[in-house]
């Protein structure tokens, strides 16, 4: 009997140090945005549930997914499914100091995630890309019920971002912040 009480307990203790590595699930409950994030866009005014709110880690200089990543982005494709309410937004950022290579690697890792996202049969529609200055690793994901207008304002008026790409039934829009002037969109229709 000993034994089978010794089993039990490793069994115990193991099952929760998996729990501890276990990637977020995307309630990401009572936590508020990250600063980067102006709060008029999260899906709720930071008093509450933002759903879903996280960060995507890469290693450095990357874009490929690993597979913590690709839990939390399943998890958010999935919960994404059951509220066809809402779309994503995806802050990249990058970690170097040069300015082209750091958008060139931001905008790589929102289109893998984008795609990912879209392989879940996620419209196109749904996920707003965004172009963020922070030199760092992580991608911050969140969700918004909000018009993509009012979400491509706030995040590049108040917000991180420098850039913002998104889709609105077939057209194609990009919208950038350049230092000390004014905003310039761009529209392609894809044919």
């Amino acid at each position: 009997m000993p034994t089978l009480k010794l089993a039990l307990a490793t069994a115990v203790l193991a099952s929760v140090a998996y729990a501890d590595r276990a990637p977020p699930a995307p309630d990401f409950g009572a936590r508020p945005p990250s600063s980067g994030i102006h709060r008029g866009v999260a899906a709720s005014d930071a008093t509450a549930r933002i759903a879903p709110e996280t960060e995507i880690s890469f290693a450095p200089d990357s874009c490929a997914l690993g597979p913590d990543a690709l839990a939390q982005l399943d998890a958010a494709a999935s919960w994404l499914g059951e509220h066809p309410g809402y779309r994503i937004v995806l802050e990249a950022n990058a970690d170097t100091n040069v300015p082209e290579i750091a958008t060139d690697l931001a905008n790589r890792r929102a289109s893998i995630v984008r795609n990912h996202l879209m392989s879940w049969g996620i419209a196109a529609d749904r996920v707003v890309m965004l172009v963020g200055r922070d030199r760092k690793r992580e991608m911050t994901l969140f969700a918004s019920d909000q018009p993509v207008r009012k979400v491509v304002s706030a995040a590049l008026d108040h917000g991180n971002a420098v850039a913002a790409v998104w889709t609105d039934r077939g057209t194609l829009f990009q919208e950038e912040q350049g230092l000390g002037q004014p905003r310039h969109e761009a529209i392609a229709t894809r044919k």
